[in-house]
């Protein structure tokens, strides 16, 4: 039997149902079905007309995709995208942060070791003022009140 007519025998034995000419028991013996699918084919055709009493391959239908589902779908895929390209900008950001942090520390470093070498020189200079003058006082060359005076 070919799908037509497969599909015209239903329409028929459905037909002879809703007029009162035959059972749906009967009817779903006739189309080799069980009455509870009967009663479903039933009501589909009388919802959806000839459509709903086509054979169709069994299993699961496969659902339309929603326009507003694929939408929010790609706005959160975009959305991962645009975090993970953050992340990586965040993670370069600290990297160079802590260069820049490492090369400030190391300036800094250089600069203490420049201003205590110089006031080394300073410290160096002072120590060698104080002993010409207490070599100056022991040898008589410079007087207490000279110095004294001096450091006024």
């Amino acid at each position: 039997m070919t799908p037509q007519n497969d599909l015209v025998k239903r329409v028929e034995i459905i037909m002879k149902v809703q007029l009162g000419q035959m059972n749906a028991t009967a009817a779903s013996k006739e189309l080799g079905i069980t009455r509870q699918h009967y009663y479903r084919i039933e009501k589909e055709f009388l919802k959806q007309g000839l459509n709903a009493v086509s054979p169709q391959k069994r299993g699961r239908k496969v659902k339309q995709a929603d326009p507003k589902m694929k939408q929010l779908e790609d706005d959160l895929q975009k959305g991962r995208r645009e975090r993970e390209l953050l992340e990586i900008k965040l993670k370069d950001t600290q990297y160079l942060n802590g260069k820049l942090q490492e090369a400030l520390s190391n300036k800094e470093e250089r600069r203490k070791k420049k201003t205590g070498s110089r006031d080394g020189k300073i410290r160096q200079q002072i120590h060698t003022t104080v002993q010409t003058v207490d070599s100056g006082i022991k040898n008589g060359s410079i007087t207490k009140g000279e110095t004294d005076n001096a450091g006024m």
